[in-house]
């Protein structure tokens, strides 16, 4: 009997302060697996803002794979257990989209952060991979942002530009896990837009009048 544990973290970030803010749109989860539903992704589990599967697929069997998303400076996709088994080898390929992102618009930076955090058994390999999609499509893997497979624990940290972004859109993270028996994996995928440096400053110089004020109305009071 074959088992595999994948523990994930999905993060999806926003601007700070005086920048556009993402929102938290509808979070699909979405399993893939040869030979099942004609190859094609099945999606187990929408929702606005998050999202809960636990159930069967195909030779698979999966227990409580969560994802939920927040708007603010960090918007969060969160996957605490996906809990895998089957009696026969096979690859599994795990799917959470956010659509119906509006913010940050244009291009910007996107800093995906891929981490296999836990490895054993006989796992070939995991493979994360980040994605943005101009057209908001669900699990739209037009534009690749990073990847990297792991054998072992490791981290790899990528900064890619984004497409230019001029409506709602969708970011994915796709886990590619190859397995021939018994094993266990914990990963984590974050992404997160980064600030320019003058937006930085801006906001810098925001919090500095803010510090300002306060105390000008304490002495004041």
């Amino acid at each position: 009997m074959k088992r595999i544990l994948l523990s994930s973290v999905f993060i999806i970030g926003a601007s700070l302060g005086a920048l556009s803010v993402a929102q938290a749109g509808v979070i699909s989860l979405g399993l893939q697996e040869s030979g099942v539903n004609g190859g094609a992704i099945t999606t187990e589990a929408t929702g606005s803002g998050g999202a809960i599967f636990s159930g069967s697929y195909g030779s698979f069997s999966l227990n409580e794979l969560t994802a939920s998303g927040a708007p603010g400076a960090a918007t969060n996709f969160s996957s605490t257990a996906l809990n895998t088994s089957t009696s026969t080898g096979g690859t599994l390929f795990v799917y959470a989209t956010e659509t119906g992102l509006t913010g940050p618009l244009g291009q910007y930076n996107m800093l995906s952060g891929l981490t296999e955090n836990f490895y054993s058994g006989a796992i070939n390999a995991v493979t994360e991979t980040t994605y943005a999609n101009t057209s908001d499509a669900t699990y739209g893997l037009s534009t690749e942002l990073a990847s990297a497979t792991f054998t072992s624990t490791g981290t790899n940290d990528t900064v890619a530009m984004t497409p230019d972004f001029t409506g709602p859109y969708s970011i994915t993270a796709v886990y590619k896990v190859v397995s021939t028996g018994t094993g266990e994996a914990s990963s984590t995928v974050s992404m997160t837009d980064v600030p320019e440096p003058g937006s930085l400053v801006l906001l810098g110089t925001g919090l500095l009048a803010l510090g300002f004020v306060i105390r000008k109305r304490q002495k004041r009071a």
